[in-house]
Parts: C-alpha cells; structure tokens; sequence
C-alpha cells in the first residue's frame, strides 16, 4: 500500500503544474524524490518494526548523531511512523471520515486489481466498496 501510495505522489508530481520540485537541480530533485520515497515506505509498521531497534540502540548509547544522514534517516522513518500513530488522536468525527476515506481506497484498489490487472487482491481489499 506504501508504495502505491508513492507512486501516486509521483503521479500527481508529473501531473502539469503540480510537480512543487521541477525547479530543483537534477541531484537535489533525485534526493527530494529519495526521501519522498523513503518517508512514505517508513509510514509501514513492518518499516517502523526494523527501525525502532536501531534508533532507540542509538539515542540511549548517546550515540545518535544528527549530522549522520543515516542517523537522521533513522529518525525521519521513526517520526513518519509517529505521526501516522498518532493521527488517532483526532476527534472522532475526523477518525471516522478518515478510515471512511482509507477503506474506500483499499476497496478501490482491490476492484482495479480484479478488474483491470486480473490478479487477486489481499483479502484486506477483496471486499467490494459500497
């Protein structure tokens, strides 16, 4: 699902006058594009599961080190997976349109799966969207 999700953002990016990077020298914008990629891969739990040890050995060590690129990689995985978490805490009203908007899309998917790449979904997205 992560990546899919990247691969939205990288459509919209590509949509006309919506890529906020294309000024970008090509090295700063294959960088964004790295931790664009990188953030929403680490919004996946399994990610979150194989980083946390790390991050949490590291900063009770004392040896966490902010100007260390894979140390802040580290660290922008661990908050991408905090403030997804934490998202939880909003009102209900907002929880309830959000998960709304979430299961329609993993139903979505799964149609387009079924339908037009004639594979067999998850069973997280078989369920038709009603």
């Amino acid at each position: 699902m992560e990546q899919h999700h990247f691969n939205h953002a990288v459509m919209i990016l590509n949509s006309e006058g919506h890529n906020i990077f294309s000024n970008l020298p090509s090295a700063h914008y294959a960088r964004v594009m790295n931790i664009l990629k990188a953030s929403i891969l680490a919004t996946d739990l399994t990610v979150y599961l194989q980083v946390r040890t790390q991050f949490f050995s590291l900063v009770s060590e004392g040896q966490f080190d902010v100007s260390n690129r894979s140390h802040r990689d580290l660290l922008r995985s661990f908050l991408m997976t905090a403030c997804d978490i934490g998202a939880s805490t909003k009102p209900w009203d907002i929880q309830f349109k959000v998960a709304k908007l979430v299961t329609s899309e993993f139903f979505d998917q799964g149609d387009l799966e079924k339908t037009k790449l004639k594979i067999t979904p998850p069973a997280l997205m078989a369920l038709t969207n009603e």
